[in-house]
């Protein structure tokens, strides 16, 4: 049996110095984010990293080895949608899913690939980073529906996983009468089901809000860990943390398949 460790890294404005609007187009934040992955997450297989504004430095951050995937887009503020795998691994049949970039410029398709090892299959990859704002439910439920639909058209007998930043709000800001990760949850209720926590992985709002997560189908779930940073809700070492690193914690899993 194989065991992967997965992660998911939502890296703010990566390339872009943390910041969206590109004023400063150089990332500083280079040595720290490679010192802190080196330290949290060198035994990683996988990485999938959202709003990676210059997908050309990734590897800068990256353990030695790591392989990258990205589409090509034209908005010079795209927030890419990175799949990395270690040597050893490939991914093949890397695309981006149909539909799913619901605007040409800060709308991100979701990206699938398979995970080879030894020319053998092991597990479809879906990364997703789907609308952000409170207000936009009623797209992120699209966006999933549209993943839903390519979902059922991929080989029943390879073990899948589905993960990055899904923006899910709770109802409190949605105004919604379910939280949004109730309704993502009936959407993929007879394809994936939701390895849960009960941490906030977003840390830049008054109240931490859970955005990133993983879906499973077919795995055995060994561990689940959101990075642990500790009295985040003070200045310190959130603070820290956001300047050095980014406003999202990683996410990682540990499977066997």
């Amino acid at each position: 049996m194989t065991e992967l460790k997965i992660v998911t890294f939502n890296i703010r404005c990566f390339g872009f110095d943390g910041d969206y609007f590109g004023r400063r187009r150089a990332e500083s934040r280079i040595p720290h984010l490679k010192s802190f992955i080196d330290a949290n997450f060198s035994d990683a297989d996988v990485f999938v990293l959202q709003e990676i504004m210059n997908p050309h430095i990734i590897h800068k951050i990256l353990p030695m080895g790591f392989k990258t995937y990205t589409y090509e887009h034209d908005f010079d503020r795209h927030m890419f949608i990175v799949l990395a795998c270690k040597k050893g691994f490939e991914f093949q049949s890397f695309q981006t899913v149909d539909g799913t970039a619901l605007d040409d410029t800060r709308s991100r398709p979701a990206a699938y690939a398979q995970l080879f090892k030894d020319n053998k299959p092991l597990l479809d990859v879906i990364g997703v980073h789907l609308k952000s704002k409170h207000d936009h439910t009623k797209e992120r439920l699209e966006q999933c529906q549209t993943i839903s639909k390519f979902i059922e058209k991929l080989p029943a007998d390879l073990p899948k996983i589905m993960t990055g930043d899904f923006n899910s709000h709770a109802k409190e800001k949605t105004l919604k009468a379910k939280d949004d990760l109730t309704y993502l949850k009936e959407i993929f209720n007879n394809q994936l089901t939701l390895a849960d926590h009960d941490k906030p992985t977003y840390l830049s709002a008054a109240d931490t809000m859970k955005l990133d997560h993983f879906f499973t189908q077919g795995v055995h779930v060994l561990d689940l860990n959101v990075y642990d940073l500790p009295d985040y809700a003070t200045t310190s070492p959130f603070k820290k943390f956001y300047d050095e690193i980014s406003d999202h914690l990683p996410v990682s899993i540990k499977i066997k398949l």
